[in-house]
């Protein structure tokens, strides 16, 4: 990791930490996901911030009640750096983060239009005073030499509002989903002003070069002759700045995950799921429940498959593991009951005897109870509709055991930009699917050592950490190249 001299100011919809005020005190869990373990140390070694919402209203762990009992010693004692929460109404949790948020925003950016809901008359005002709030919580404790990094597509008008009060404040966003092209940008009723929302920011970074392409593009539609954007150099002039927009793909934490797939027992584990599920081949899937992941056309295309290659009936089994998220919005809960049925049917039409095509494990999997599953496997099979990055893909590669494995990947993924080895599919085509399944299993282990070499070597050659690093080092070069032209 990479030192910097001035304090790093994170804020994100997600809080780092969850809280809880026990007989024996707090007890304080680093959350879930690679964001919290690579920013943690470089905000922790510049004494920073972090900005967060304060999580559910009333909960025992919600992060202000938990944060005000406590001292500043106590405060300081439970956390490596400052927490900052901020408080939200249940109205514009409702309508912030469950409406447009996610009703909105995260369905189009991830193509699906028809999922959107735009009539909510509640739903942009909520977004819009969620974002003053965690831009009025950083107004108030940043210092002028601190970089400010904003995260993703829930605050994507806080780097404006900032630079409405602080002109000269430090600003970089990170978008963590795709960022859609026009075409189907245009059908927000705001998306003037998301686009000037985002430059307020210095730097703005997405995973992949189309990504920024799409960003650029629409800037340059949306605010037409108030901005030149200059393709070369992906840099946008803008209120007498100069933006610069960058491709900067997050990964894994490389050494965590060689570490976990060396465990004890995760070998011996693996053995025993197979045979349990007394199969030769066994395949998996791990996602999130959401719509955007494509496992009811995952399971068709494994229906297909044994359709199409029958003498593998009995032979393989495919394990999906959904966790469960956002269950209590409508179209997840529709989503569940789909899943369901489908999964019924296919496993009641094609079951023999003890032997079922597809298992199904509806719950969370920490990384440790993963490692088995992704031992035992002779494939992956990661075939979102549409996904920003995914991770889960990283992860397999890392735990095959003698580079044994074959990912198989969506086209719709940042990842596949990246992870070229992929058997390469459309998530939408079926039969394709059902044909890289049998490629996958029938691959010999000199093609697969070669695939899953190259992928493992790359993924261990640019870590999570190393992300933090490029975008840090990028807002520093860009700032040096900003003061050099003033002076020339």
């Amino acid at each position: 990791m990479a030192s910097t001299k001035e304090r790093i100011v994170v804020v994100s919809n997600r809080e780092p930490y969850s809280v809880k005020l026990t007989l024996d005190g707090v007890a304080v869990q680093k959350n879930a996901g690679g964001l919290v373990s690579a920013l943690e140390p470089m905000v922790k070694q510049s004494n920073g911030l972090w900005v967060c919402w304060e999580g559910e209203a009333g909960s025992k762990s919600q992060l202000s009640s938990v944060i005000n009992g406590l001292s500043q010693s106590e405060a300081e004692s439970c956390f490596p750096f400052a927490v900052l929460p901020v408080a939200l109404t249940d109205d514009e949790i409702n309508h912030y983060y469950n409406g447009y948020a996610n009703r909105v925003l995260w369905p189009l950016f991830h193509y699906l239009v028809s999922y959107c809901v735009f009539w909510d008359e509640k739903a942009w005002p909520s977004y819009y005073s969620a974002n003053e709030k965690f831009a009025e919580k950083v107004i108030a404790h940043s210092q002028s030499n601190d970089l400010i990094w904003v995260h993703d597509y829930h605050l994507m008008l806080v780097p404006s509002m900032i630079r409405g009060e602080k002109h000269h404040a430090r600003i970089g966003w990170f978008c963590h989903i795709p960022f859609p092209n026009y075409e189907i940008y245009r059908h927000l009723p705001n998306r003037v002003e998301l686009i000037r929302g985002v430059l307020g920011s210095d730097l703005v970074g997405f995973h992949v070069p189309s990504y920024v392409n799409h960003f650029l593009e629409c800037v340059e539609r949306c605010l037409l002759e108030e901005v030149v954007v200059d393709r070369n150099t992906s840099t946008i002039s803008y209120e007498g700045r100069t933006i610069k927009v960058i491709a900067c793909p997050i990964s894994i934490d490389a050494d965590q995950f060689n570490a976990l797939s060396l465990g004890e027992d995760v070998y011996e584990d693996s053995l025993a799921l197979k045979k349990a599920f007394n199969v030769e081949f066994m395949g998996l899937g791990v996602d999130r429940l959401d719509y955007t992941k494509g496992i009811v056309e995952r399971f068709k295309a494994i229906e297909l498959f044994f359709d199409k290659y029958p003498q593998y009936k009995t032979k393989m089994t495919f394990v999906q593991i959904g966790s469960p998220t956002r269950t209590d919005v409508p179209m997840y809960k529709k989503l569940k009951d789909e899943v369901d049925l489908t999964l019924g049917s296919i496993n009641s039409r094609l079951a023999e005897g003890s032997w079922m095509p597809i298992q199904y494990f509806y719950r969370k999997f920490t990384h440790e109870q993963l490692m088995p599953y992704f031992a035992a496997s002779d494939f992956c099979l990661i075939t979102p509709l549409r996904d920003g990055m995914n991770l889960v893909a990283k992860e397999y590669c890392l735990t095959c055991k003698d580079d044994l494995g074959v990912l198989i990947l969506s086209e719709m993924t940042g990842a596949s930009e990246e992870m070229t080895e992929a058997v390469m599919v459309n998530p939408y085509d079926l039969e394709s699917m059902a044909d890289a399944i049998h490629q996958a299993i029938t691959m010999p282990a000199s093609e697969q050592r070669q695939r899953m070499g190259a992928l493992r070597e790359r993924i261990e050659g640019f870590t999570v950490f190393d992300w933090v690093d490029q975008f840090i080092k990028e807002f520093h070069d860009h700032e040096r190249l900003n003061r050099e032209a003033v002076l020339s």
